[in-house]
């Protein structure tokens, strides 16, 4: 039986062959016989002893080289595949005899991951992204119910409206003029901006024109869907229409203007360019010596087409402005016109609802007319009148309406000789509500100014 070291066979790679061969030869030095000295002879046991012990420690060294030559090749993965497990199997056999045991371990990366960890990375990632998901969906949402709210708004209607330029009107000092003006609003507040593009408006041909395209929130797809509005403007210099004119242009592109659209004409400097236009003529028939002869232009002519025309086309109107600056302020009041008409009946609804304008606890009207359920149906219509007054509120007009029954009491009462201008308003100041409130001496001051007042252009406000 070979005795082996204690050691792994990683640590017997540190020895080397001649290590082992010194080794070797001292033991066999140190137990074989000296024969020579003393001149004496040896026992037989000795020899046979000695000779045994020779073969045990050839053959441990044997063992010894060839596991250090082993460990070296495993060191160095040199050991192929089918060597290395027949390796692995001597070496195997060797600890079997030893009684120990020889394991081979794989060494794996630190930043490895097991195959559950994985898993459970993969599940954090992906619930991470559709909590991301969700929350972008409810921004969406919140951002298209906003715009939803403003787009029946009179303060956000110039967010909602896009001018569209042909690139021939932006050619023109006319259109430069105007995308300078558009571009000024962009330094102003949100709701005060107005955008425009540079594009071809396809049923109009390639003229110098501009048209609106309405923009309005897609509360299904969350997006925003744009609509032609049903107005267009040709934007001509003052000479330019006069040839347009002269050369039935003006007939022919006025003929295909699609049914239900209203076209605007803005003429820059169309006054001066007709005189001048005379005055032209006039030289040249000067120097000819031919004033008899009636002139080749008349600004009567095109006076009378342009009166014709706006007596005979419903859906025309000519504008002439006499500089650049007032037909870009005339493009940008008929923009805010045109957006202004989405919202008509938004406004009305507004001035009609009926809730009070107190800071605290506004009431409704509705609320109020089940309480206090009126004589008769067309007493409504001046309860929501008086409503739309600044300082008068729902409970202020249901009493004025239900002391006097109409606007027609409410005159005879201000028509009254016999009581002052003074004991009116003071009338009108200790009338109670519904709630056991006054109707105020500032309601009371607004009812005697507004239904006493014989002008026309009278305005109220919350401060009279």
């Amino acid at each position: 039986m070979v005795e082996m070291s204690d050691k792994k066979i990683v640590d017997l790679t540190s020895l080397s062959d001649d290590d082992n061969k010194e080794e070797e030869e001292d033991v066999m030095n140190l137990v074989s016989p000296d024969t020579t000295k003393g001149g004496g002879t040896v026992e037989e046991d000795v020899d046979a002893r000695a000779s045994r012990l020779r073969d045990q420690l050839a053959a441990r060294a044997k063992s010894m080289r060839h596991l250090v030559n082993l460990g070296k090749e495993m060191r160095r993965g040199l050991v192929p595949g089918g060597r290395q497990q027949q390796q692995e199997e001597e070496v195997g056999v060797v600890a079997e005899h030893e009684g120990g045991s020889l394991a081979s371990e794989k060494d794996t990366p630190r930043d490895q991951k097991t195959e559950k960890s994985r898993a459970a990375e993969e599940r954090k990632l992906e619930r991470a992204k559709l909590a991301e998901e969700k929350k972008q969906e409810r921004a969406k949402l919140q951002e298209v119910k906003k715009l939803q709210r403003q787009v029946l708004s009179e303060k956000y209607v110039l967010k909602f409206i896009q001018v569209v330029m042909t690139p021939e009107l932006m050619s023109q000092p006319l259109g430069l003029a105007i995308g300078q003006a558009f571009q000024k609003t962009a330094e102003k507040a949100e709701h005060e901006r107005i955008s425009y593009k540079v594009a071809s408006i396809e049923q109009y041909g390639n003229h110098p024109m501009l048209a609106w395209n309405r923009i309005e929130p897609d509360s299904d797809n969350g997006g925003m869907l744009e609509s032609e509005e049903p107005f267009a403007m040709i934007c001509l210099e003052g000479k330019d229409m006069i040839e347009k004119i002269g050369n039935g242009w003006m007939d022919a592109m006025l003929n295909g203007v699609p049914q239900g659209h209203r076209v605007h004409i803005l003429v820059h400097r169309l006054e001066q360019s007709m005189r001048q236009r005379e005055a032209e003529d006039h030289r040249e028939a000067m120097s000819q010596n031919s004033l008899s002869q009636a002139p080749r232009f008349m600004a009567s002519s095109v006076e009378n087409y342009m009166t014709s025309l706006l007596v005979e086309r419903a859906d025309v109107d000519v504008f002439d402005a006499s500089s650049l600056e007032e037909a870009s302020n005339h493009v940008l009041a008929i923009t805010r016109a045109i957006a202004m008409r989405h919202i008509d009946v938004g406004s009305g609804a507004k001035y009609l609802q009926g809730k009070s304008k107190r800071r605290n606890g506004s009431t409704n009207l509705e609320t109020l007319l089940v309480s206090r359920p009126l004589a008769r149906d067309d007493m409504l219509y001046p309860i929501r009148a008086l409503c739309a007054l600044p300082s008068i509120g729902p409970v202020s007009a249901h009493a004025l309406v239900e002391e006097y029954t109409s606007f027609k009491g409410i005159f005879e009462m201000l028509d009254d000789p016999r009581t002052s201008r003074i004991q009116k308003e003071k009338e009108l100041e200790n009338m109670v509500g519904s709630n056991g409130r006054r109707v105020g001496p500032k309601a009371a001051k607004q009812i005697v100014n507004l239904f006493s007042s014989e002008d026309p252009n009278t305005q109220l406000t919350d401060s009279q």
